[in-house]
């Protein structure tokens, strides 16, 4: 499986099937499988950082956004986590529209809702660190984060989705069945690379 562009992924995928007959297919074909994958558990490859100097209680939500791993607040010479809450919550939490050192977020109206709202005048940065969603392949947009890190994925996926095309189940089915193994180990893998060697404690808090 020599490919690492979109282009050299449609040829393996149609080499594999022995059909160049299907080439106008592969691209929709590709599209399902990305976005099979696009739904597997949060993976580290896609983690991203974002950092803004909020002058006000709202920090627009990134476009590529997906779920949250974390926000914290670059105070001074310390770094602050905030704290997830419900929107219903964070205003019985924070009724006025006082400001402060925020404290409490919550996703609201495609924006992060901050309590205390910080300052007008506010310099201090926030760092919110994210899963993104990958920019999806295309003629123009040759590679991705999928794509690099997991293309015998991908590849299965498309080629179970080509052969269920075609209505071969025996092989549609066999590819599937190595898209799963293949999803299983990056899954883990991508679980080890963030967690292996952190001893798990359990923390408890509460909010009064």
């Amino acid at each position: 499986m020599a490919f690492t562009t979109y282009a050299e992924l449609q040829t393996a995928v149609l080499s594999r099937m022995d059909r160049a007959d299907l080439s106008a297919s592969v691209p929709d074909w590709i599209t399902v499988a990305e976005k099979d994958i696009t739904r597997w558990p949060r993976m580290s490859w896609l983690e991203k950082r974002a950092y803004a100097v909020p002058t006000d209680a709202f920090i627009e939500v990134p476009s590529d956004f997906v779920s949250l791993r974390d926000i914290q607040w670059n105070y001074s010479n310390y770094r602050v986590p905030l704290e997830q809450v419900s929107p219903d919550l964070i205003d019985k939490l924070y009724p006025s529209n006082s400001t402060g050192l925020p404290c409490y977020f919550c996703i609201n109206d495609n924006n992060f809702e901050l309590r205390p709202a910080p300052a007008v005048g506010n310099e201090t940065q926030i760092e919110i660190t994210y899963y993104k969603k990958p920019v999806a392949l295309s003629d123009s947009n040759t590679s991705n984060e999928i794509l690099v890190n997991v293309p015998d994925a991908l590849f299965y996926r498309t080629l179970a989705e080509g052969f269920d095309h075609i209505m071969d189940e025996a092989r549609s089915g066999k590819y599937m069945q190595m898209y799963s193994k293949v999803a299983k180990e990056a899954v883990s893998d991508s679980k080890r690379r963030k967690w292996d060697g952190v001893p798990l404690r359990v923390v408890t808090d509460s909010v009064v």
